[in-house]
């Protein structure tokens, strides 16, 4: 075979090679996650600033919470060669084209986060176990106090600071100045916070074919459950 025709077929196959073999996925899936989760995060900061300034002016709060994100990843590839080999005098002649599409189809899903369940939700008073747990996991005791509490023994922050502009500054520094004691306290480990649960029985065993679906609710309501 002539020396001629045997480098242009491995030049072809190689081409081919190269070509079958690249691989957009692994690669352009580590990128997609980290810009997708990115451009959450950042969504998700901008929202929560706005749903502050309109806190701020009495305006009512709405989130859209991301539920879902997919997307479809399409890379294709085209080869044509074309030529014409000379055997004996002339010139050999040869065309090569090729092309490279590459393509992404996300689809994101919104759930808005509102209405009447949403405003309970933002209005419902923490529990304890919830500022326990934020105390706990790290943050400053006297800053979550600072933030979730209204007031500790008699000692107010500001509870009327909560609702509309007050007329008169309201009362706040005891409140500090207990919190920054516990504060020190706990970091030398005089203090810790914790919790727990404690279960008051309030009458004597019923039979539970007298116990209904409206007792239930009842129940519910008053704080209170039944249990076997």
């Amino acid at each position: 075979m002539n020396p001629r025709v045997r480098k242009l077929r491995f030049c072809i196959v190689a081409l081919v090679a190269g070509l079958m073999g690249c691989q957009i996925g692994p690669g352009r899936l580590k990128a997609a996650a980290f810009h997708y989760s990115d451009a959450v995060r950042i969504a998700t900061s901008e929202q929560l600033l706005a749903n502050l300034v309109r806190l701020r002016y009495r305006d009512g709060a709405m989130f859209l919470s991301v539920t879902n994100i997919s997307t479809q990843f399409e890379f294709n590839t085209a080869l044509d060669v074309n030529g014409n080999v000379v055997t004996q005098g002339g010139a050999d002649s040869v065309g090569i084209g090729g092309g490279i599409s590459y393509s992404e189809k996300p689809t994101i899903s919104f759930s808005i986060l509102g209405g009447e369940t949403f405003q309970k939700r933002i209005l419902r008073p923490l529990g304890v176990a919830s500022v326990s747990l934020l105390a706990e996991s790290g943050w400053r005791g006297d800053r979550v106090l600072r933030l979730t509490a209204e007031g500790i023994n008699g000692l107010k922050n500001a509870p009327t600071a909560s609702g509309p502009t007050p007329r008169s500054a309201p009362r706040y520094k005891e409140f500090l100045e207990a919190t920054a004691l516990l504060h020190k306290l706990r970091n030398e480990r005089l203090l810790d916070f914790g919790y727990e649960t404690r279960r008051k029985t309030l009458s004597a065993p019923l039979p539970a074919a007298a116990i209904d679906g409206d007792h239930t609710v009842s129940a519910v309501k008053a704080g209170v459950e039944f249990e076997s």
